[in-house]
C-alpha cells in the first residue's frame, strides 16, 4: 500500500510536476504536491500544517532555494529540502549542501529523485524516532529522579510540614511543573496541613487562605472519584473554585493520597500551557502520593508511638515513682501493678503483691466496705470511690489509708482494671489517736484535778476536826481518869466505887473511848480519801511536759489507787519496793504507764479466784538503772501476739474495748525518759514487763512531799496571817494555830489591802489559786513592795494549776504545802518559821 506523504513544491515549473508525481509513485509515496511561488506563502504553507519534504527549483528569477533553507530552519523544522535545478556548478551544490539541503538534482536527473526522496524521507523518521526515544528517555529519568528524590525526603524528612512542603518543591523544580500543591486531612473540615510551591507568592498566599477555611473543590470532586485521580482545567471546570484564576488555561491533575485504602489527602499538579500528561505522569503522581501517604502514617505512626512511650514513661513515673501506694487491679480482684511506695507501705516486694488479690492484704473489717466499692464502681452508680481502709502488712502490722479508686475503661466503655490510689495514714491516724487520748486524758485530768481540789479544801477541815476531836475526845478520858484517881485518894476505894457506880454517866470513861476510837477509824478513813486524791492528782498531770525527779514508787502507788478495785476481785496485789534513786520523768505520765500496765493485768486475770492469782509490783536498782517489774499470772499471750505488742492500733480485747494504743503510748513515754520496756509471757503462766529507767544523778529540789511530821516543838507564840478564798478553810486553821496571833483574809485582794496597814507577821499562809487576785498575784506585789515579807509567803494548793503559775512556782523557792495538810506538820512549820522570822528580827 503506498504510503501518503506532502511534498511541498517551491517555485518548481508545471512541467515538471508530473514527473515528480511519476518518480515518487515509483518508490511506493501517494504524494500530496502543494506549490508556493513566493516566499510570504512559504512561510505560511510551513507554519500552517507539516510536510515530509521540499523540493525548490533553483533559477535566477525564482525564491532562491538559500532562502527556502532558511525558512524551513527558523522554524526548527526537520523537512529534508532537495534543490532541483538546470543547471549546478559544484561549488553552487556544495554551497547549498552546507546551507542545509540534503541532496542537489540537475533537470536530467530527476529519475534519481524517488530514491533520494525515499533515503531522507526514512533518514527523517529515524532522526524522529531517535529523538522520540531520547525524549522518552530523558522523561524517564526526569520521573524516576523525581522519584528518587521524593523518596529521599521521606526518608530524611519525619516533620509532616517539612515533608509535604518539600515534596511540592522537589515536584516543581525535577518535574517542571507550574505548580503543586498537597492538602492533608478529612474532607469533614478544613485541611490539617497545607503546602504549596512554583506559583508566584500572591497566588500561593491566596491558596494558603482558602485552604484555611475549606477544601479546593477539586479535592471534594476527588474524593468521591473511584479512580483516585481527575484531570481538569481548572479555569473552565472549577468556575466556582477561588484558586482557579490562578492557574490560568493551564491542565491540572489531582490525585487522592491513600494509605490501605485510608482518605489521607490530595496532591495537585499544574502543567504549563500547552503540556499534556501520560500514562507515566499518571503512574509518576499515584506513585508519588502513594509514598507521600506511605511516609505520613509511619510519621504518625512513629509519633503515635513515640507519644504511646513518652505516656507510658510519664504513667510509669507517675505510678512508679509517687510518693503514695498505687495500684492496677484485675476484675478478678488479682494485684496487676503495684509501686515502689505500696511495696514498702506493706513491707512485701512487688512479685509477692502481684501474687495475691486485694482480699489477702485487706482487713477483715474493712472487707465488706471494699466489696460495696467494687460492686458500686462495675454497675456505674460511682467513677470512683474514697474510703479509709486498713491493710495488712506482711508483719501483720495495721496500715491505715486513705483510699481512691476507679474503675478504668476502654473506649468501647467495657471495664478493664481498678486504679487505686493509696496515702498512708498510719502516723497521722496515730498521732490524731495519741491527740485524742491525750485530749480525753488531759480533759480526765482537768476533771481529776478539779474534783481533787473541791475535795481538798473540805477534806482539810474534815481532817483537822477529826484529828481535833480525836485530841479531845483523849483528854477526856485522861481527865475521866484522873478525876476518879483523885475520888479514890479523897473517899477510899470502896465509898469511890459506890459513887462510881451510882454515877457512871459523868465517870465511867468508856462511852468516850469508843467515841474516840470511831473519830480514828474515821480518820483512816479520811485519811484513804487523801491518798486517793492524791492519786487523782497524779493522774491530772499526764501533759505535763517538763520532767522531774520522782520516785517510782509514788507513780505506782498512784496508778495502783486508781485501779484498786479493777484488781481486787481478780488477784492479790503484791508490793515489793527496794530503795531507788529517784527518775527524772512526768509523775502523771509515768503513772499512766502503770496504770496502763495494771489495767492489762487485770483484764489478762478472770474474776472469782482471788487467792490463786497475783499481781506483783517490784523495783530494784542495778547501778544507774532504776527497775520496774509488774508481772501477773493471767492467761498470757502467744509469741505472735507480744511480738505485736506495743504496734499502734493492734488489740486482742473485743471492739469498742480496747483502742490498741495504751501499750504503745506506754513505750513512747519510758522511751522518752531514756528507759526501755520488754515483756514475757507464756499462754496459761501470766505475762511479765520490765521496764528499766535511768537513775537521777542529780539533786532534788525539796518539795511539798520533803515535809515530813516531826515530834511537835513549843516556840514562841508569833504573828500568823491565814489568806484562803475557802472559809471552813481559814476557820479550821486558825484554830489549828490558835496559841498564835492570827489574822485572816478571804481573798487576795483583801490580803493586800490588809498588808499595806500592817505587814508586821512571822508567817504568811497564802491559797495559790484565788480569784481576781491569786496568791502569785499577791507573791508577786510582795517581792516588788516588801520582798522580806514575800521570803515568808508560804503556798498552799489543792493540786490544780495553771501553766503560768506552775511555772511561777518552779522560778521561786517558797515552799509549797499540798492539801489536805498535816495538822502537825503544818504546826511544826509555822514554829519554825516564827523562831527563824523572830531571830531576823533580833538581829
Amino acid at each position: 500500500m503506498a504510503e501518503a506523504i506532502k511534498v511541498l513544491l517551491v517555485s518548481l515549473p508545471d512541467a515538471l510536476r508530473e514527473q515528480v508525481r511519476c518518480f515518487l509513485d515509483g518508490v511506493g509515496f501517494q504524494p500530496a504536491l502543494p506549490a508556493v511561488d513566493n516566499l510570504d506563502v512559504l512561510r505560511e504553507a510551513l507554519s500552517r500544517e507539516p510536510v515530509d519534504l521540499v523540493l525548490s527549483f533553483d533559477a535566477p528569477d525564482q525564491i532562491p532555494a538559500e532562502q527556502v533553507i532558511e525558512s524551513v530552519q527558523e522554524r526548527l523544522l526537520d523537512v529534508p529540502i532537495v534543490v532541483i535545478a538546470d543547471s549546478l556548478g559544484g561549488a553552487r551544490s556544495v554551497a547549498l549542501m552546507q546551507a542545509g539541503a540534503q541532496d542537489c538534482l540537475l533537470r536530467t536527473e530527476l529519475a534519481r529523485l524517488g530514491l533520494v526522496a525515499r533515503r531522507e524521507i526514512e533518514a527523517r523518521r529515524a532522526r524522529a524516532e531517535r529523538r522520540q526515544f531520547l525524549e522518552n528517555t530523558l522523561h524517564l529519568n526526569r520521573v524516576l529522579r523525581a522519584i528518587r528524590n521524593v523518596n529521599q525526603l521521606i526518608v530524611r524528612e519525619k516533620d509532616p510540614d517539612r515533608l509535604i512542603d518539600g515534596a511540592c518543591h522537589l515536584l516543581v523544580e525535577t518535574r517542571g511543573y507550574l505548580g503543586a500543591w498537597i492538602a492533608l486531612g478529612g474532607l469533614d473540615g478544613v485541611p490539617e496541613r497545607f503546602a504549596c510551591r512554583g506559583w508566584p507568592d500572591q497566588v500561593m498566599e491566596s491558596q494558603r487562605k482558602v485552604v484555611r477555611e475549606r477544601w479546593p473543590e477539586c479535592g471534594r470532586r476527588l474524593f468521591g472519584e473511584a479512580g483516585g485521580l481527575i484531570s481538569l482545567t481548572p479555569a473552565k471546570d472549577c468556575p466556582g473554585c477561588p484558586l482557579a484564576g490562578g492557574y490560568g488555561q493551564s491542565h491540572s491533575v489531582v490525585v487522592a493520597m491513600r494509605h490501605q485504602e485510608r482518605w489521607m489527602g490530595a496532591l495537585g499538579v499544574a502543567f504549563p500551557a500547552g503540556a499534556t500528561y501520560d500514562a507515566e505522569e499518571e503512574s509518576l503522581l499515584r506513585e508519588v502520593a502513594g509514598d507521600i501517604a506511605f511516609a505520613l502514617d509511619d510519621i504518625n505512626a512513629q509519633r503515635a508511638r513515640a507519644e504511646r512511650e513518652e505516656i507510658d514513661r510519664r504513667f510509669q513515673v507517675f505510678f512508679d515513682g509517687a510518693p503514695i501506694g498505687k495500684s492496677m487491679t484485675g476484675l478478678d480482684g488479682r494485684l496487676l501493678r503495684v509501686n515502689p511506695a505500696l511495696c514498702r507501705m506493706l513491707g512485701r516486694t512487688a512479685g509477692e503483691l502481684e501474687r495475691l488479690t486485694w482480699k489477702d492484704i485487706t482487713h477483715p473489717d474493712d472487707m465488706a466496705e471494699s466489696e460495696e466499692c467494687v460492686r458500686a464502681l462495675l454497675s456505674g452508680e460511682a467513677d470512683r470511690w474514697e474510703m479509709n481502709k486498713r491493710y495488712l502488712a506482711k508483719s501483720g502490722k495495721i496500715v491505715q489509708a486513705h483510699v481512691t479508686t476507679s474503675l478504668m475503661r476502654n473506649r468501647e466503655g467495657e471495664p478493664q482494671f481498678f486504679l487505686t490510689h493509696i496515702v498512708d495514714q498510719t502516723e497521722r491516724v496515730e498521732l490524731e489517736a495519741r491527740l485524742t487520748q491525750a485530749d480525753r486524758l488531759a480533759s480526765t485530768g482537768m476533771l481529776a484535778a478539779g474534783v481533787a481540789h473541791e475535795i481538798n479544801n473540805p477534806l482539810s477541815f474534815v481532817l483537822f476536826n477529826l484529828e481535833n476531836i480525836s485530841d479531845m475526845l483523849s483528854r477526856c478520858v485522861e481527865r475521866i481518869q484522873q478525876i476518879r484517881h483523885i475520888l479514890v485518894e479523897k473517899l477510899g476505894n470502896d465509898q469511890a466505887t459506890r459513887l462510881f457506880e451510882q454515877r457512871r454517866d459523868l465517870l465511867d470513861a468508856f462511852d468516850f473511848g469508843v467515841a474516840r476510837d470511831n473519830v480514828r477509824e474515821a480518820l483512816d478513813g479520811a485519811q484513804r480519801i487523801k491518798e486517793i486524791v492524791r492519786g487523782l492528782k497524779a493522774f491530772s498531770r499526764v501533759d505535763a511536759g517538763k520532767p522531774e525527779p520522782i520516785a517510782v514508787e509514788d507513780a505506782i502507788r498512784s496508778a495502783l489507787t486508781l485501779c484498786r478495785n479493777e484488781l481486787k476481785y481478780r488477784a492479790r496485789v503484791v508490793a515489793d519496793f527496794a530503795a531507788t534513786s529517784p527518775v527524772l520523768a512526768s509523775e502523771g505520765r509515768l503513772s499512766q504507764v502503770f496504770l496502763n500496765l495494771l489495767i492489762n493485768a487485770a483484764h489478762a486475770i478472770p474474776e472469782g479466784n482471788v487467792a490463786g492469782n497475783k499481781v506483783l509490783l517490784r523495783t530494784w536498782q542495778e547501778r544507774g538503772t532504776v527497775c520496774v517489774e509488774v508481772s501477773d499470772t493471767g492467761c498470757g499471750m502467744p509469741k505472735e501476739v507480744f511480738a505485736r505488742l506495743f504496734e499502734p492500733f493492734f488489740t486482742t480485747k473485743p471492739k469498742g474495748v480496747g483502742s490498741g494504743l495504751g501499750l504503745h503510748i506506754s513505750k513512747n513515754i519510758i522511751q522518752e525518759c531514756g528507759g526501755t520496756i520488754k515483756v514475757e509471757s507464756e499462754v496459761g503462766k501470766g505475762t511479765r514487763f520490765l521496764i528499766r529507767l535511768p537513775a537521777f544523778a542529780g539533786e532534788t529540789r525539796p518539795g511539798p512531799k520533803d515535809t515530813v511530821q516531826q515530834p511537835e516543838k513549843r516556840g514562841p507564840a508569833g504573828r500568823v496571817f491565814i489568806v484562803d478564798d475557802e472559809p471552813g478553810i481559814r476557820k479550821i486553821l486558825t484554830r489549828l494555830l490558835c496559841e498564835h496571833q492570827v489574822v485572816a483574809a478571804g481573798s487576795g485582794l483583801e490580803a493586800k489591802a490588809l498588808l499595806e496597814a500592817d505587814a508586821d507577821f512571822d508567817v504568811i499562809l497564802c491559797d495559790l489559786m484565788m480569784q481576781d487576785f491569786s496568791g502569785v498575784d499577791l507573791h508577786r506585789w510582795l517581792r516588788q513592795e516588801r520582798p522580806d515579807l514575800a521570803r515568808r509567803l508560804i503556798f498552799m494548793t489543792g493540786g490544780v494549776f495553771t501553766p503560768a503559775a506552775r511555772d511561777y512556782l518552779d522560778s521561786v523557792d517558797n515552799l509549797r504545802l499540798e492539801k489536805p495538810i498535816d495538822a502537825a506538820t503544818l504546826k511544826q512549820i509555822v514554829a519554825d518559821r516564827i523562831v527563824i522570822s523572830r531571830s531576823r528580827q533580833a538581829m
